[in-house]
């Protein structure tokens, strides 16, 4: 990888850029970059990699005996319920080949180790500015046009909730719904514990001819040195960006749930009651006849079962 760091006109005579100018071309190509990798929010049949299995108990079958209660060892266990969904979807879409692709001139110019002006190639392009851009958008924190986990149904500056549709439900078995004197109980009584929303963070207001804006210049077709204009600029730059983000390879992103890369949001848990079926043997009302029933319940404390992160990599 060769980084290069380019010149730009201070009004006067050219200068080395600073990092900060780099950034602000990097962030004012995000501005118009739109979305990357697109990610929609469905009822059911997404992506296999946004899998994502809500655990719970449920009681076990009652038991009724004439004359005594059976025992907890003649009593059905309480059984897991298992819910696998995917809810999300991932769409790349085609970019073209950027324009300035095959162009001798249409990079940013440095100064060489032999104190001369000299044209970026295309990858030294690649380096300082593609690689950093992508690098922000799987560095975590609320770059433009990234997805995220939340909670929260509204109330995020600077971001917009997808769906109104979660893409993960906690839910766990309501305990306190399971009562002696209720036996036999319904066998499946869950509670919503968390919901789980995916957001989307908005694209920033433009930073050109800001701060800490610099010209950065060019050689025209006549050998000329020339002035990026604001559009010429961010239009370069957004073009590889898109081109690399969905084209080229160890530049490509992609979303995963718990797969590699940096974490966007929080967490989802999966969690469930930890008591033992025997802790939930409950001993039901005789009935006339004397029939007794008997019957195992989820009871206990909530632990966290897993957990499931919304990831995104470069690969």
């Amino acid at each position: 990888m060769t980084v290069r760091t380019p010149l730009y006109w201070n009004g006067s005579e050219l200068q080395i850029a600073p990092q900060s100018a780099i950034d602000a071309v990097i962030q004012q190509a995000v501005v118009g970059i739109g979305t990357l990798v697109e990610l929609e929010v469905v009822a059911s049949g997404g992506d296999s990699k946004f899998e994502m299995t809500d655990t719970r108990y449920k009681a076990g079958e009652s038991t009724s005996n004439i004359g005594s209660y059976l025992s907890e060892e003649d009593t059905p266990d309480i059984e897991v319920v298992e819910i696998t969904t995917s809810t999300i979807t991932e769409t790349v879409g085609g970019a073209s080949v950027p324009t300035a692709d095959t162009s001798l001139t249409a990079f940013p110019v440095y100064l060489n180790a032999s104190n001369e002006i000299q044209v970026m190639s295309k990858q030294d392009f690649l380096d300082t500015f593609i690689s950093p851009a992508l690098d922000s958008f799987t560095a975590g924190g609320s770059s433009a046009g990234t997805y995220f986990v939340s909670t929260l149904t509204s109330g995020i500056t600077g971001a917009a909730r997808v769906s109104t549709q979660p893409i993960f439900v906690d839910t766990r078995a309501d305990a306190s719904k399971y009562t002696q004197d209720g036996v036999p109980e319904e066998l499946d009584q869950p509670i919503t514990i968390t919901e789980y929303y995916l957001w989307k963070w908005n694209n920033p207001s433009s930073v050109y001819g800001t701060t800490n804006w610099k010209d950065f210049m060019y050689v025209d077709s006549t050998g000329a040195l020339k002035i990026f204009s604001e559009t010429e600029i961010t239009t370069l730059v957004t073009e590889f960006i898109q081109y690399a983000a969905k084209n080229t390879t160890g530049y490509r992103l992609s979303y995963s749930i718990n797969g590699a890369g940096t974490t966007q949001g929080t967490g989802m848990t999966d969690t469930i009651l930890d008591g033992t079926s025997a802790e939930g043997y409950l001993e039901g009302p005789s009935a006339p006849g004397g029939e007794y029933v008997t019957q195992e319940v989820p009871t206990g404390d909530p632990i966290i079962n897993n957990t499931y992160y919304l990831k995104l990599t470069t690969y």
